[in-house]
C-alpha cells in the first residue's frame, strides 16, 4: 500500500457512533488506559485511529459521554458511566474538602465618617516631635473658627523616628521623649476641640512602630502596654484609630494618607493619586498641596486634592525639597462634599 493510498483511507468516510463507542470502551477496559485523564487518552486513541474520527474533539466527547462528564447522562450511557466514571482525586484526599483559608484582617472595610458630621478639619504629616508649632496652631485655630465637627489626623501625625530603620544620629534617638511630645500634642488637640470626634489614621511613619515590634521586639507583641493605641494613650483622649491602610470616606470623598499604594503620587500628587483611585480623593504623604479635576464619560467631574504638611520643612534627610505647609477642611453638601485646601507660608494663610 502506497503512502498516498494510506492517506486516502485515513481521510475516508468516518465510522458510525456505535463503532467509535465500542472502540473507546476497549481502551477504557484496559488497565493501562482506564485511569488516564480524558484529554490524554483521547490523544492516544485519535493518533492510533485517526481514520475513524472527524477530529480529536470527537474522541474526547465520546470518552466524556462514557465517563459521565459530558453534561446530562443519557439512559443509554448510564451503564457505561457506572463502569467507567473516573474517580475524582478529591474523593480520596485525606482532608475530603478544601482546606480553610486565613485572612490578614477579620473585617477590613472603609471607615465611614458619621453622616451627622457636617464638616471636618484634616491635618496631615505633622510628624511629631518634628512638627511646626506655628503652622499646626494656625490650622487648629481656623478649624475652630470654621466650627468643624470632627478632626481627621490623616497619617504621619507621629514620626516614630527612634524606631525607624533609616540611618540616624544616635544622639537624636529618644523614643520616650517622642511619646511624651505626642501625648502633649493630643492634649492640645483636646483643648482646642474638647467635644468632637478625633479620628487617627495610621500612616507609613506610624507603621514604623508596628514593623519594629514585629522584627525586633517580638517578645512584646500582644503585651497590652505596648499596643500602639495604649502606648500613645489614644483611648485616654477619646481618639479613634483607623489602621490596616483603610481609607476614610466622607460623603463622596475617599481620604487616603498616600502610602496605601505602591509607589508615590509623582510630581503632581493630586493627579497621581486620582489616576490610582478614579474617585474624588484627598491625599497627603508627599507634603505638597495640589488640585486636579477630570470629567468622566458621563460628564461628571471628579476632583482630587493633596494636602501640604505641618512639619519641619528642612529635615536633615531632605533639606532641599518642594514641600509646603497646609491643611484641608471638608464640608458636606447636597450634591457632594466641598473641599477647601489651605496653604500656609511664614505662619500665614496664603
Amino acid at each position: 500500500m502506497t503512502n498516498t493510498t494510506k492517506l486516502t483511507m485515513k481521510r475516508g468516510p468516518k465510522a458510525g457512533s456505535g463503532v467509535k463507542l465500542n472502540l473507546c470502551r476497549t481502551y477504557l477496559d484496559k488497565k493501562k488506559y482506564c485511569k488516564l485523564p480524558t484529554h490524554q487518552l483521547a490523544r492516544i486513541i485519535y493518533d492510533e485511529h485517526i481514520e475513524l474520527f472527524a477530529s480529536f474533539d470527537a474522541v474526547r466527547t465520546t470518552l466524556r459521554k462514557l465517563r459521565g462528564s459530558q453534561g446530562k447522562v443519557l439512559d443509554v450511557h448510564k451503564a457505561d458511566v457506572a463502569k467507567y466514571k473516573k474517580d475524582n482525586p478529591r474523593d480520596n484526599a485525606p482532608y475530603g474538602s478544601m482546606p480553610k483559608s486565613k485572612k490578614h484582617f477579620k473585617d477590613w472595610q472603609h471607615y465611614k465618617v458619621d453622616k451627622g458630621i457636617q464638616n471636618a478639619l484634616i491635618l496631615s504629616d505633622v510628624h511629631m516631635p518634628y512638627h511646626d508649632p506655628e503652622a499646626l496652631e494656625l490650622a487648629c485655630e481656623i478649624g475652630v473658627e470654621q466650627g468643624v465637627e470632627a478632626v481627621i489626623l490623616n497619617g504621619d501625625f507621629i514620626d516614630c523616628f527612634a524606631v525607624s530603620f533609616w540611618q540616624k544620629d544616635p544622639r537624636q534617638v529618644d523614643f520616650q521623649a517622642e511619646i511624651d511630645t505626642v501625648i502633649e500634642g493630643f492634649e492640645y488637640l483636646r483643648y482646642m476641640f474638647p467635644d468632637i470626634p478625633i479620628i487617627f489614621k495610621m500612616g507609613n511613619h506610624e507603621d514604623r512602630y508596628i514593623r519594629y515590634m514585629t522584627q525586633k521586639a517580638v517578645e512584646l507583641l500582644g503585651v497590652t502596654a505596648f499596643e500602639f493605641e495604649n502606648l500613645f494613650c489614644l483611648d485616654e483622649y477619646g481618639i479613634e484609630m483607623v489602621d490596616g491602610k483603610r481609607p476614610i470616606v466622607f460623603q463622596d470623598y475617599t481620604i487616603l494618607h498616600g502610602h496605601e499604594f505602591y509607589g508615590s503620587g509623582g510630581a503632581f500628587p493630586a493627579k497621581g493619586y486620582f489616576m490610582k483611585t478614579k474617585v474624588n480623593t484627598i491625599s497627603a504623604h508627599l507634603h505638597r498641596s495640589s488640585y486636579y479635576s477630570e470629567k468622566d464619560v458621563n460628564g461628571v467631574t471628579k476632583r482630587s486634592y493633596s494636602s501640604g504638611c505641618l512639619c519641619d520643612l528642612t529635615p536633615d534627610y531632605s533639606p532641599l525639597n518642594a514641600w509646603n505647609h497646609g491643611f484641608l477642611i471638608i464640608k458636606r453638601g447636597k450634591s457632594g462634599a466641598r473641599v477647601e485646601n489651605y496653604d500656609i507660608e511664614d505662619g500665614q494663610l496664603v
